[in-house]
Protein backbone atom coordinates (compact mmCIF):
# COMPACT_ATOMS: atom_id res chain seq x y z
CA UNK A 1 0.00 0.00 0.00
CA UNK A 2 1.00 3.38 -0.62
CA UNK A 3 1.15 6.29 1.53
CA UNK A 4 2.62 9.63 1.45
CA UNK A 5 3.18 10.97 5.70
CA UNK A 6 3.80 14.54 6.63
CA UNK A 7 7.03 14.97 8.86
CA UNK A 8 4.45 16.32 11.52
CA UNK A 9 2.33 13.28 11.40
CA UNK A 10 5.71 10.82 12.40
CA UNK A 11 7.37 10.36 15.25
CA UNK A 12 11.14 12.07 15.75
CA UNK A 13 12.49 8.40 15.37
CA UNK A 14 10.10 8.04 12.13
CA UNK A 15 11.55 11.78 10.98
CA UNK A 16 15.06 10.86 11.62
CA UNK A 17 14.92 7.50 9.64
CA UNK A 18 13.26 8.41 6.75
CA UNK A 19 15.88 11.35 6.41
CA UNK A 20 18.37 9.04 6.75
CA UNK A 21 16.84 6.99 3.52
CA UNK A 22 16.17 10.36 1.78
CA UNK A 23 20.26 11.09 1.94
CA UNK A 24 20.04 6.97 1.10
CA UNK A 25 18.19 7.75 -2.10
CA UNK A 26 21.01 9.78 -3.31
CA UNK A 27 19.96 13.76 -2.04
CA UNK A 28 22.55 15.17 -1.37
CA UNK A 29 22.21 18.06 1.08
CA UNK A 30 24.57 21.04 0.88
CA UNK A 31 26.22 20.50 4.31
CA UNK A 32 26.87 17.06 3.62
CA UNK A 33 25.93 15.44 6.76
CA UNK A 34 22.25 16.25 6.72
CA UNK A 35 22.08 17.82 10.00
CA UNK A 36 20.62 20.73 8.96
CA UNK A 37 18.03 18.90 6.98
CA UNK A 38 17.24 17.48 10.45
CA UNK A 39 17.04 20.62 12.18
CA UNK A 40 14.46 21.62 9.46
CA UNK A 41 12.29 18.88 9.33
CA UNK A 42 12.30 18.63 13.49
CA UNK A 43 11.31 22.47 13.33
CA UNK A 44 8.08 21.95 10.59
CA UNK A 45 5.18 23.60 12.02
CA UNK A 46 1.22 23.10 10.82
CA UNK A 47 -0.12 25.58 8.73
CA UNK A 48 3.30 27.15 7.18
CA UNK A 49 6.02 26.18 5.28
CA UNK A 50 8.13 24.59 4.88
CA UNK A 51 6.83 21.07 4.74
CA UNK A 52 8.53 17.51 4.33
CA UNK A 53 6.25 14.79 2.74
CA UNK A 54 7.25 11.13 2.49
CA UNK A 55 6.61 8.55 -0.13
CA UNK A 56 6.18 4.94 1.21
CA UNK A 57 5.46 1.72 -0.19
CA UNK A 58 4.33 -0.41 2.86
CA UNK A 59 7.45 0.53 5.35
CA UNK A 60 9.76 1.52 2.31
CA UNK A 61 10.82 4.95 1.59
CA UNK A 62 10.37 5.28 -2.09
CA UNK A 63 10.12 9.26 -2.31
CA UNK A 64 9.71 12.29 -0.97
CA UNK A 65 8.44 16.41 -1.52
CA UNK A 66 10.34 19.11 0.29
CA UNK A 67 7.77 22.16 -0.15
CA UNK A 68 10.18 25.07 1.13
CA UNK A 69 9.64 29.03 0.97
CA UNK A 70 11.71 31.66 1.72
CA UNK A 71 11.00 35.48 1.26
CA UNK A 72 14.09 35.96 -0.81
CA UNK A 73 17.11 34.49 -1.49
CA UNK A 74 17.87 30.46 -0.35
CA UNK A 75 17.20 28.24 2.40
CA UNK A 76 19.61 27.63 4.47
CA UNK A 77 18.89 24.27 4.66
CA UNK A 78 18.61 23.58 1.08
CA UNK A 79 20.80 25.90 -0.21
CA UNK A 80 20.73 25.39 -4.18
CA UNK A 81 16.55 26.33 -4.43
CA UNK A 82 16.47 29.65 -4.67
CA UNK A 83 12.74 31.65 -4.55
CA UNK A 84 12.37 34.60 -6.81
CA UNK A 85 9.23 36.24 -8.00
CA UNK A 86 8.11 34.50 -11.17
CA UNK A 87 7.46 37.89 -13.13
CA UNK A 88 10.88 39.05 -13.20
CA UNK A 89 13.14 38.85 -16.32
CA UNK A 90 16.78 37.10 -15.77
Amino acid sequence: MISIRNSLDMTRAEREKALREVLALGFCPGGGAGAAELAAVQAARAGSLPQFLFLFEGERLRGYCFCIAEREGYSPALPWFSCKDGRERT
